[in-house]
């Protein structure tokens, strides 16, 4: 299994548990490192001639220069059979439109792709992948992306602030997070009716979709 920019490694370290023999890709070194990640990309020529029963790009699609150039990539590594999984912002979903500019998931100019559900789907399809799961459902990511992007629209020049306080630490940040949950918690309400409208619409804020590479013809 090869999987990108999967943080510090813990879905892998679930696979590997499993009896998964797994590899990560991460574009720069970070402290802590498994030795399982590597700071490499698949095209890299020690990945030459190598093929994997399953390739998951998990939030990562959107980091990339080229979305043909990665698809081309993956689909020369993945064995026959073999499927891969891409999770990415959705942005022809309601809270694209709905937010416009301000819209967390946008995230400019950190995301360098910006593609609808169709575009991906078809491009899959167009290197002769079949469709097997699409989904529009991730709890965190969808709620807290309306729950920012609405924070964002009240207040513009503090842009998600709330989300770096998050995934910040010290004591000095305490008061600042209790204040933006505080204007935080009368969204919420809104964010999950957007979550399961959105998702049953197929225009979540975010998509998953999985695809297999088709097993050759014995004939």
């Amino acid at each position: 299994m090869c999987s990108s920019d999967l943080g510090r490694g813990q879905l892998l370290e679930a696979f590997k548990e499993m009896g998964a023999i797994v590899t990560g890709l991460e574009r720069q070194e970070f402290p802590g490192r498994p030795g399982y990640i590597q700071i490499s990309e698949l095209g890299d020529s020690r990945f030459s001639g190598e093929a994997f029963d399953l390739i998951i790009l998990w939030h990562a699609l959107e980091h990339m220069p080229s979305m043909k150039l990665m698809l081309d990539e993956i689909c020369d590594h993945l064995n026959e059979g073999g499927v891969v999984a891409i999770a990415l912002p959705g942005f022809s979903s309601w809270q694209s439109r709905l937010f416009g500019r301000h819209w967390f998931h946008l995230d400019l100019p950190r995301h360098l792709l910006h593609v609808s559900n169709a575009q991906l789907i078809q491009a899959l399809r167009h290197r002769g992948m079949d469709i097997i799961g699409v989904s529009h459902f991730d709890l965190l990511q969808n709620v807290f992306g309306f729950v920012q992007s609405a924070l964002n629209v009240l207040l513009p020049r503090r842009a998600n602030n709330f989300y770096r306080l998050l995934k910040s630490s010290g004591r000095s940040h305490t008061l600042s997070l209790f204040g933006w949950m505080i204007l935080a918690v009368p969204i919420l309400p809104f964010a999950m009716i957007e979550y399961l409208l959105a998702g049953v619409a197929g225009r979540g804020a975010t998509v998953q979709v999985s695809a297999r590479k088709p097993m050759s013809s014995l004939s």
